[in-house]
């Protein structure tokens, strides 16, 4: 019994020490030199401009994306990326062949010209903002206007071709009988058709008329092609 007496006072020192030696270690520990940083400056964090919605997302609510219809992310383009620039039909400029006579304004034409020996053939030029159905398609529908089959596709990359704002622009000459928009047919004519494709638009060339008149104004259709060009913008 006297043993048990003796030892019950030492273990109440051991409870009561042991447990306040240790916080005063943690506090030495926290409070060692060179760890204190004073605060020289603050920051301000704006709110939010406006209520989160019930029921929104972690992402939503601080920000990572559109609360609701989120759009799709556009790039920047790259070096050289970027879309052509439309091509400007009122900066087109062209040199007139000898004889070549200023027709009436016609819709979707951007130049008329009357030629041959009665003037009953023309020449005009059309511009359009895209391809405009492209070359296999326009080339398709001059044959069956000329009352013809249209060439197969292969053919068309063994056309001659003229340069055109210096792009080499595919040439067709097609004889037959001739069916207007009204339906009438005219024997013995001829067309004779370039097509200039490039970005941002597209120039299509086209002479009409009795294949006499046709045939000889071949090689000033061809000059007339050439001379077309984009005036520098000022």
């Amino acid at each position: 019994m006297q043993t048990v007496k003796r030892m019950k006072p030492f273990c109440h020192i051991i409870r009561v020490c042991v447990p306040a030696l240790v916080l005063a270690l943690a506090l030495a520990g926290c409070s060692g030199r060179g760890t204190v940083r004073p605060i020289t400056r603050s920051r301000s964090v704006a709110g939010p401009s406006k209520p989160v919605r019930p029921g929104a997302s972690s992402a939503e609510r601080f920000g990572f994306q559109p609360a609701a219809h989120p759009q799709p992310v556009r790039t920047a383009p790259g070096p050289g990326a970027g879309e052509a620039p439309a091509l400007d039909a009122a900066r087109l400029r062209w040199d007139t062949p000898e004889g070549w006579q200023p027709g009436p304004d016609r819709p979707m034409r951007l130049v008329t010209y009357l030629l041959g020996a009665e003037g009953r053939t023309e020449c005009y030029v059309s511009v359009f903002a895209d391809s405009a159905g492209g070359l296999e398609a326009n080339v398709g529908r001059w044959y069956r206007q000329m009352g013809l089959e249209a060439p197969p596709a292969a053919a068309l990359a063994e056309l001659p071709v003229v340069a055109i704002l210096g792009q080499p622009s595919p040439v067709v000459y097609i004889a037959g009988a001739y069916t207007d928009m009204a339906g009438a047919t005219t024997p013995g004519y001829a067309l004779m058709g370039a097509v200039c494709e490039r970005p941002g638009g597209s120039v299509f060339v086209k002479m009409l008329g009795p294949e006499g008149d046709v045939a000889a104004e071949r090689e000033h259709f061809l000059a007339f092609c050439a001379s077309l060009r984009a005036e520098e913008a000022p």
